[in-house]
């Protein structure tokens, strides 16, 4: 498999190598002897290579194969029989895959460096226009533009500071529309029923995209300022910050994994790491990547500063997308051509110490959108995937928020931070089995499993330690009886490999448990360039390729197992390595959906789930109201992990339980109910009045205001209505559920009370001139609370009279028809008469009537600045000219429809004579002065 690999690349090169290129100049020498300094091939072991690097003799190594390197010598490296040095007689390997097809000068150019300051100096030397678009210092990676790019280019290849030369993709997109999660299918809502503590309070998590909509009511009083966040807000980045943190505001499903954490926005714009002095500064531990540019299968640029800065900070974990792109297939590198798979979206996801996520549908089947690995090189990507309704952006967001999660338990454990490659083998090792049996590379590891990586770290089986070069370290885990299956993953940060290297691994540990004899391996996947080596199952083997080892065993006999960890290959001296280990027990079975703290909603499917070592079939029954269980599925297969069922109308308590073996497991007592809409009464000067319709069953009703951050109880009570002085309660959202058996059940979606409206006792209220000429007075109220009587009133001659009264108040819609209309505006209200006396009037609405006779101009005199011209009248073909006091004509308009309105802007400030006309003869004048 190695050797094709090595092939495929020799052809790459060699294919550079005879093409001739407009505009590049060529690095060739006619007498080739040592230089001083240059870049070189060699044949060496990567050992071999280390030493080199270690004893600064190189100062930079790229791997074109597995035994060949390109490197960067500081002169002191020597022609040997051993080593087989050999100049390069070009300077085209420093290119991208697929960068001669590109059109540079449009583009910016993504380009690793030695030393940035010698190379602006060199740049500068050369009289070289260039604007650095952004950089990363740790890396060395820059984003550069030249104003001459051909000059720019060229001086790029001929720089023996620079080792590589990519586009830069400034054009990253979101990964997903917007949705709403449901955290019980990777069982975070089980964590907040056992472990409510763990809430994300005092963390803070970034979203690296758009920037993230601080009015969001989810995430109120909790979004951080971030220098890194750019002006544009998006729909998307609050999807992904509601997620991770929503507050569960809006409604009960905007409630995110870590609701209690604040959130932190960094802009995409920028596709290299954020400096990590930033990120600590903001408190980050977490950073989501919800986003995608095109397939790239190289370890490019950006791939390797996410390495480096991951090595630099070891405690921030960054969590990228697999991309919606499973449908398409790669056009570059040894996988091009193969469709399904290596089709991640972004060379940034080819980063080794990061993690990808793919995403999975509310059934645990694997959405087909997916992007897929196997890496440019043959490594497991995604490492994991989690519900994602929309696609991975959801999914990757869901991961975050259990990150954080994780990072939070082990916090409380242990009283420190973990270290991001921590929280990584804790997620593989928790994880479930989705998809195919077995490692692959559309699910990774596995499907996140909150629930199970939380008591993992409470359970504290968990191990991090320093192996050096050249050594190995046993590790003993102890594996009681009655265990079903040992999970275990090494994982460790690898040194940032050099941007273009063939494989990007560079300290390759190895490890293997072994027990009575026997010795298990770690899983691999096959990684030859072909679809059938692609889909075939995973083998025990050493795995020289990743920097995750996943070993499992299955029915383990009692005893203690012996982890062996060598590190036979190191570029440094030592290298720290981190493991987790979960056991499932056998015979168990474990409810995780619905909880005692899950509220489900009455006429939707609700998805019962569970994890379980039983295998087989079994009943399931339901229990509503205490009436006795019934069976609504008589043979469930087990290893589905969850079964649906559409739940009654109405407002209920309920249980289910499943019967294995003889043995019943009954899950926590749960509510069901429709979701209540809650109605404004009235939204006057001083007061509010909310109210709902009353639901059977329901003993009291809870309602909800908005707090500083979240929602807060206001009053319980066993009304359907509920007012409040505005001065006094300043919040202006609300939301009402119902209580069932003292449990507080489904709330309803949460309302903005001035949104809705609602006036002072009333809705609408309008005007409408009929086609017979006259006025239809339409009142709908917002409440027949302590009204006494409504009463409709005309203007007239400056006061309001009586046309209608109405006290019979037994509904909310009344109407009346005035045919005494008036030429010109006439003038509509409604009194509300409360039982107190008090009077409530609606605004004011007008009819303007006139006919073919009458004709209204107004305002006047008009400010011409503020308002405009009205001409009211009724017929067609109608005309009006403006004249200044010397009879001259300033200004005409062609009249349309019975109010026609038209500035006068144009007009200077005097005194206007105005004519009407009608088919050209004049029917009306008059004067009109403005101001």
């Amino acid at each position: 498999m190695r050797t094709i690999a090595v092939a495929l690349f020799t052809v790459f090169y060699t294919s550079i190598y005879s093409q001739s290129i407009p505009g590049f100049i060529r690095y060739d020498t006619i007498n080739p002897v040592l230089r001083s300094n240059g870049y070189f091939t060699m044949n060496a072991s990567r050992e071999e290579v280390n030493r080199l690097l270690q004893s600064g003799a190189i100062q930079f190594a790229k791997a074109l194969s597995a035994n060949n390197y390109l490197c960067l010598s500081n002169g002191n490296v020597e022609s040997n029989n051993r080593l087989q040095i050999n100049y390069m007689h070009n300077n085209l390997w420093k290119l991208a895959p697929g960068f001669i097809n590109q059109n540079v000068d449009a583009n910016i150019l993504s380009v690793r460096v030695q030393d940035v300051q010698a190379f602006k100096h060199y740049l500068d030397l050369h009289g070289i226009s260039y604007t650095i678009e952004n950089m990363h210092a740790a890396s060395k990676v820059i984003y550069i533009r030249f104003l001459q790019p051909d000059a720019g280019l060229n001086a790029l290849l001929n720089c023996d500071e620079v080792s590589f030369i990519g586009h830069a993709k400034n054009q990253a997109s979101e990964e997903s529309s917007n949705s709403f999660q449901d955290i019980s299918i990777n069982g975070v809502n089980v964590v907040h029923n056992i472990y409510p503590e763990l809430n994300g309070e005092n963390f803070t998590l970034s979203v690296k995209e758009n920037s993230i909509d601080n009015t969001d009511i989810d995430l109120k009083g909790r979004v951080q300022e971030s220098e890194l966040a750019n002006e544009t807000t998006s729909q998307h980045a609050n999807q992904m910050a509601t997620i991770i943190a929503g507050g569960g505001n809006t409604m009960p499903n905007t409630k995110g994994v870590v609701w209690k954490s604040h959130v932190a926005s960094s802009s995409f714009d920028n596709l290299l790491p954020d400096d990590n002095a930033v990120l600590q500064g903001q408190g980050i531990s977490v950073q989501n990547h919800s986003y995608g540019v095109t397939i790239e299968n190289i370890y490019g640029a950006e791939a390797r500063a996410y390495d480096v800065s991951m090595n630099e900070d070891p405690a921030i974990l960054h969590v990228f997308s697999a991309g919606n792109s499973g449908a398409e297939v790669s056009t570059t590198g040894i996988y091009a051509g193969i469709p399904g798979y290596a089709n991640l979206t972004g060379n940034m996801k080819m980063a080794k110490n990061i993690l990808v996520v793919g995403a999975t549908g509310k059934d645990n089947t694997i959405d087909a959108r997916n992007s897929g690995g196997p890496a440019y090189d043959g490594r497991i990507k995604p490492e994991l995937v989690a519900y994602g309704p929309e696609g991975t952006s959801d999914a990757a967001a869901m991961v975050s928020g259990i990150s954080a999660l994780i990072q939070h338990a082990y916090q409380n454990t242990y009283k420190v931070r973990p270290p991001a490659a921590l929280v990584k083998a804790i997620l593989i090792a928790s994880a479930d089995d989705i998809g195919k049996e077995g490692i692959d590379y559309i699910s990774g590891y596995g499907a996140v499993n909150a629930d199970r990586a939380v008591r993992l770290v409470k359970a504290q089986t968990l191990i991090s330690d320093t192996i050096k070069q050249n050594s190995a370290k046993q590790f003993s885990i102890t594996v009681p009886a009655d265990i079903h299956t040992l999970r275990l993953a090494v994982v460790w940060n690898d040194p940032a490999a050099e941007a273009g290297d063939a494989a990007a691994l560079i300290n390759d540990l190895d490890s293997k448990i072994t027990f009575g004899g026997k010795q298990w391996l770690p899983w691999i996947l096959h990684h030859y360039p072909h679809i059938d080596s692609l889909a075939l199952p995973a083998s025990r083997k050493e795995d020289h390729l990743n920097n995750i080892e996943y070993i499992t065993i299955d029915d383990p006999q009692a005893g203690i197992y012996t982890l062996d960890i060598a590190a036979p290959t190191l570029t440094n001296a030592a290298q720290e390595v981190h493991i987790a280990y979960w056991l499932d027990t056998a015979n168990v079975f474990r409810w995780t959906y619905p909880t005692a703290i899950d509220a489900t909603e009455a006429g939707s499917d609700i998805y019962f789930r569970w994890n379980t070592s039983y295998t087989g079939t079994a009943a399931i029954e339901v229990n509503i109201d205490n009436t006795g269980f019934t069976e609504i599925a008589g043979s469930v297969n087990l290893a589905d992990r969850f079964y649906t069922w559409t739940a009654p109308e109405g407002l209920h308590t309920a249980t289910a339980r499943i019967k294995i073996g003889g043995i019943y497991f009954t899950s926590d007592e749960f509510t069901i109910a429709p979701s209540m809409p809650l109605k404004v009464g009235f939204n006057c000067t001083d007061n509010v009045m909310l109210n709902w319709n009353a639901i059977p069953n329901a003993e009291q009703y809870q309602l909800w205001k908005l707090g500083e951050q979240y929602l807060e109880p206001v009053t319980l009570t066993t009304d359907t209505a509920y007012i409040f002085e505005k001065q006094l309660t300043p919040s202006l959202y609300y939301a009402v559920a119902p209580v069932i058996q003292g449990k507080t059940a489904l709330h309803g979606l949460t309302y903005r009370y001035d949104e809705q409206g609602v006036n002072c006792y009333y809705s609408t209220f309008s005007a409408l001139l009929t086609e017979a000429n006259v006025s239809q007075l339409s009142l709908e109220l917002s409440t027949t609370y302590n009204i006494a009587n409504v009463t409709f009133q005309k203007e007239q001659d400056g006061v309001y009279m009586a046309l209608n009264e109405v006290s019979a108040i037994n509904g909310t819609v009344y109407e009346y028809t005035d045919a005494t209309l008036q030429r010109g505006t006439n003038h509509y209200r409604v009194q509300i008469q409360l039982n107190d006396g008090t009077s409530i009037y609606t605004e004011v609405a007008e009819i303007y009537y006139s006919d073919d006779q009458t004709f209204t101009v107004y305002p006047n005199p008009v400010d011409a600045l503020k308002q405009e011209v009205v001409l009211l009248t009724d017929g067609d073909d109608l005309a009006i000219e403006f004249y200044d006091a010397n009879g001259k004509v300033s200004k005409r308009e062609i009249v349309y429809g019975s109010f026609f309105r038209f500035p006068v802007t144009d007009l200077r400030q005097g005194l206007y004579f105005y004519r009407i006309f009608r088919h050209a003869k004049p029917v009306a004048s008059g004067r009109l002065v403005v101001k």
